[in-house]
């Protein structure tokens, strides 16, 4: 069984049955709505970015920014531990872990919002280029598109 503080204690194979559940109705509820959802130009947009080969290395520089980001949080927590200490922790209160984890969690996210901010413009201004460029953008204009 599983405690959670200040409630009652919810069986393993009760909380196993609702996630299954869930999963399921999700599952339900996008099947086949995948098109619809985002739209037959993100399908056509994502195959070809994809065959182009440009994904890995952009995702390679977001994994790196992402891991500088918590190494220098890491180093600004603890800057005089070597390898051998890092690898063997560290005893630390549970006030001190509690904003550890909250440094951690926002320099996280801060960098992850830096990111999507960043690159979210390129790319947009890059498929709008590419299609102005092929002729193709009054037909990405005049698509039928839902408010979603």
């Amino acid at each position: 069984m599983v405690w959670l503080p200040g409630s009652q204690a919810v069986p393993v194979s009760r909380q196993l049955f609702f996630w299954a559940l869930l999963l399921l109705v999700l599952a339900w509820l996008l099947r086949g709505q995948r098109r619809s959802l985002f739209g037959p130009v993100f399908f056509y947009d994502l195959v070809r970015s994809s065959r182009r080969g440009e994904q890995a290395g952009h995702r390679t520089f977001y994994a790196l920014v992402l891991l500088c980001a918590i190494a220098g949080l890491y180093w600004s927590w603890f800057p005089n531990q070597s390898l051998d200490q890092l690898l063997h922790g560290r005893s630390m209160t549970i006030s001190q872990r509690a904003r550890f984890a909250s440094s951690f969690v926002m320099s996280f996210m801060a960098a992850q919002f830096l990111v999507v901010f960043l690159i979210t413009p390129l790319y947009t201004a890059s498929a709008i280029a590419e299609q102005k460029e092929r002729r193709t953008f009054d037909s990405v204009l005049i698509t039928d598109l839902s408010n979603r």
